[in-house]
């Protein structure tokens, strides 16, 4: 556990190609290539993450407790598209498996606090 530690700060830049004409940069069609041209890449937040310890008390039993979905989003940032609608039924799955494996409730965390145990 204490090798996934952040060994120093971190930045990262995520980027994103955004649809700009749905019939060259469509959404729906994931066989077309998106030209560069029409969607170029956008750094789209700067990340950036302190060195860390990882290893506290309880954490990788919060963390294991803990799930992640797209679908957790303000509606202007709601996943778009089939394969999005495909991972919505993929991730609910996963996740009633995992807990059922595990023994653990399934419920949606309401605020940070309850993930993080922060008050």
């Amino acid at each position: 556990m204490r090798r996934a530690s952040t060994p120093s700060p971190t930045v990262t830049r995520p980027w994103s190609a955004f649809c700009t004409n749905l019939y060259q940069t469509p959404i729906e069609d994931v066989t077309v290539r998106w030209p560069e041209s029409l969607s170029p890449f956008v750094t789209v937040a700067k990340l950036s993450l302190p060195q860390q310890d990882i290893g506290g008390d309880n954490n990788l039993e919060r963390m294991d407790a803990t799930s992640m979905s797209p679908r957790r989003a303000t509606e202007e940032h709601r996943p778009l598209g089939s394969i999005m609608r495909a991972r919505k039924e993929v991730y609910r799955m996963s996740s009633i498996l995992r807990r059922q494996l595990n023994h653990q409730d399934r419920k949606k965390p309401e605020n940070l606090a309850e993930v993080f145990g922060e008050g």
